[in-house]
């Protein structure tokens, strides 16, 4: 197959969004927050990260910012390619960035924005599991402002 053809075919299955779905997690705590989160099986030819990006491009959903498609900017094991509108849904593909790792992609979609809650979770580290990465059992804690502690009469700057 030539690399015109190859491209086509890979096109054609984006657009089409007719991907190979090896595995599916379940739970009624992912049903009722609207997460559903699937293990895509990678075409060959195709690296892990450019088809991430494709099976983003296929939902269709318009960036709330406008912005482009999201990306893990630390150089982590795992890679991810996310997108969320305004109203709450998102799809976010996490992929391997070992060379050696699964031939599969990990597409976790949402309907809501709930924030990390213990079934987002859980299904982001069935996500990473199914790639070939191990995230711990509990999420970190949440980053946020620490205010600094204010005493009476205490002068703040």
């Amino acid at each position: 197959m030539t690399m015109l053809a190859q491209g086509l075919a890979i096109l054609l299955m984006v657009q089409s969004t007719d991907f190979t779905v090896l595995r599916a997690l379940d739970g009624s705590d992912l049903l009722s927050e609207g997460i559903d989160a699937q293990a895509i099986n990678l075409p060959k030819g195709v690296n892990a990260e450019s088809f991430a990006e494709q099976v983003v491009q296929a939902e269709h959903l318009k960036a709330w910012d406008d912005g482009p498609i999201r990306q893990n900017e630390s150089p982590e094991p795992l890679g991810y390619k996310a997108l969320s509108e305004g109203n709450g849904r998102s799809i976010v593909v996490y992929y391997s960035r070992e060379g050696n790792g699964p031939s599969v992609v990990c597409r976790l979609r949402t309907k809501g924005a709930r924030g990390m809650s213990a079934a987002r979770y859980r299904a982001l580290r069935w996500c990473a599991g199914q790639v070939g990465v191990g995230l711990p059992t509990s999420p970190p804690p949440p980053v946020g402002s620490i205010r600094p502690s204010v005493r009476h009469g205490a002068k703040i700057e």
